[in-house]
């Protein structure tokens, strides 16, 4: 039997849902109601193709650049034709990032032909390029069109061989030397003019005629031997109004002939308060060995602090040494510490110092 009381939630959810779809007409109604003459317009003239309207057309909306050299301007305008019986309106352009709309008609009459000018610079890009824009129109079939920019082979007007970026990699002493060819793709005869550098007092580089006009070769030679690491460029002025100028980064860096194992010690919490204190909370051990396979020695090991103790151990024939590290509790300052040991060696005749990193937390 149907009762008010037993089927109540049954008569509210009947009730909202002949509510909400009242608004749903309320609101679909009003909307079409509200609908602009000029929506009404479009409208109406889709309809009715016996009216006049405009008609986008295109020799082709896609050109291929071919190949292009790094640094040219490539500027292309696209043929717009309005094939329709209609006034045809370019209302916008938008070019996506990397491309830019230099020109445009905006008005187009039945029968005639507009323009729409890309332009894209090559600057600082390589590889294959893809951009392209998109065209707003008052054609009611089409009234977004893609246009675009395509198959454009960026080849380099200076190409430095192998790399541009030179890497001085050796130990201490050692003299290195490195070699790159230069070379111009452009038709006018090609000239360095002038070579400075950053690091002056660590490398030196004699350029010399490969092919005149056309290549060169840059030996890039350490002063001396390598002593430090070091990170500088070199600057070539050319002749050339494409490329006036172009850099070769040099990079130095230093192979310790030593190997410290592990070259940072974490001690964690150190309680002092404690009666015994475990030993390996005050103690750690740390070897040295050489990268090269030499026998090196270890000519004096300097704590930064005086609570800082060490024993040495000499293994494998001078190859490997193991040092013990011990810390005094007794002379442990409270809070934070962050020391060093220096531990100065001599391999193959030469000097070199081996850093350790002592950290920790006396509480």
């Amino acid at each position: 039997m149907f009762t008010v009381k037993k089927h109540f939630h049954l008569i509210v959810m009947l009730c909202f849902l002949t509510i909400s779809l009242s608004f749903q007409y309320l609101w679909a109604k009003e909307t079409l109601k509200n609908k602009t003459d000029k929506q009404r317009a479009e409208e109406k003239q889709e309809k009715a193709p016996g009216q006049k309207q405009p008609k986008i057309s295109f020799d082709s909306i896609k050109y291929d650049a071919g190949e292009v050299y790094e640094g040219d301007v490539i500027i292309h305008a696209f043929s717009v034709q309005n094939t329709g019986t209609a006034q045809l309106n370019i209302k916008k352009v938008k070019a996506r990032r990397g491309c830019a709309v230099t020109d445009y008609d905006k008005v187009i009459a039945p029968g005639q032909e507009g323009k729409v000018t890309l332009q894209i610079d090559t600057k600082n890009k390589k590889g294959r390029l893809n951009q392209s824009a998109i065209i707003f129109s008052n054609d009611p079939r089409k009234p977004k069109t893609t246009i675009s920019i395509s198959g454009i082979i960026i080849r380099q007007y200076i190409s430095v061989e192998p790399s541009a970026g030179l890497l001085f990699k050796g130990y201490t002493g050692d003299k290195i030397s490195e070699k790159v060819t230069i070379s111009s793709l452009e038709k006018k005869p090609f000239k360095i003019t002038d070579i400075t550098s950053t690091i002056e007092d660590k490398i030196k580089y004699t350029l010399k005629t490969l092919e005149k006009g056309k290549v060169y070769g840059l030996e890039v030679k350490t002063r001396s031997g390598m002593t430090e690491s070091f990170h500088g460029e070199m600057m070539l002025k050319t002749n050339s109004k494409k490329i006036p100028a172009f850099s070769i980064i040099v990079i130095g860096e230093v192979v310790s002939e030593v190997r410290v194992t592990p070259q940072f010690v974490f001690l964690g919490l150190i309680d002092t308060s404690r009666e015994v204190i475990d030993s390996n909370s005050l103690n750690r051990t740390v070897m040295l060995s050489t990268t090269r396979g030499y026998g090196f020695s270890i000519e004096k090991i300097e704590p930064s602090v005086d609570w800082i103790t060490t024993d040495t151990e000499i293994k494998y024939n001078r190859k490997v040494y193991t040092i013990s590290i011990k810390l005094d509790k007794d002379k442990l300052p409270k809070g934070n510490f962050k020391e060093q040991i220096k531990v100065r060696t001599k391999c193959n005749k030469r000097s070199e110092v081996a850093d350790i990193t002592i950290k920790g937390k006396v509480i």
